[in-house]
């Protein structure tokens, strides 16, 4: 890897850190049945500034620092490409499976490849595509509670850490 990838990295990772404990200290003002609001709730809950107030307000706060979270885990792994991030190239097969792919599919690798659908949804307007897959993919997002998108950006947090240091890329 050349050392320039490297050294990016090394800074997206300590960006996506501080994103994330954001996100983990605004979760600790939440209440359990506040995480159980999805990602389209919490959207259609927000249609005007003055409606982010209270629990809205922490709740968009998570789902930003997620998001900015999102942002840099996503760069990590279009920096590793696809021989290195099983991730992205994953992602990229499902992106292709046009009429095949299925909400199920998507759920079931939510732990691999959340981070690129919440960047996909913070970069691109809603729907954009007419893309079925693209479709999917957005619809599968919207329905995700507030606590499994967390607990998923966590999983991947966690998983790319453990490769970055095992490629040495990080200092254990």
């Amino acid at each position: 890897m050349k050392s320039e990838h490297k050294r990016e990295i090394i800074q997206l990772w300590w960006v996506a850190e501080q994103c994330f404990e954001l996100a983990e200290q605004t979760k600790k003002n939440l209440k359990k049945k506040d995480l159980q609001t999805t990602v389209q709730q919490l959207a259609d809950n927000c249609q005007q500034i003055s409606d982010i107030k209270g629990t809205n307000e922490q709740l968009k706060l998570l789902n930003a620092h997620l998001a900015s979270c999102a942002v840099r885990l996503g760069s990590i792994d279009e920096r590793l490409g696809h021989n290195l991030s099983k991730r992205r190239r994953l992602y990229r097969e499902l992106e292709k499976k046009c009429c095949l792919l299925k909400q199920k599919d998507v759920r079931n690798n939510l732990d691999k490849i959340v981070h690129f659908l919440l960047r996909h949804n913070v970069a691109h307007e809603e729907y954009h595509s007419k893309k079925p897959a693209h479709k999917t993919l957005q619809d599968t997002f919207m329905k995700l509670k507030i606590q499994k998108l967390y607990d998923s950006m966590n999983q991947i947090r966690d998983k790319m850490e453990k490769e970055l240091k095992s490629k040495s890329i990080l200092q254990l």
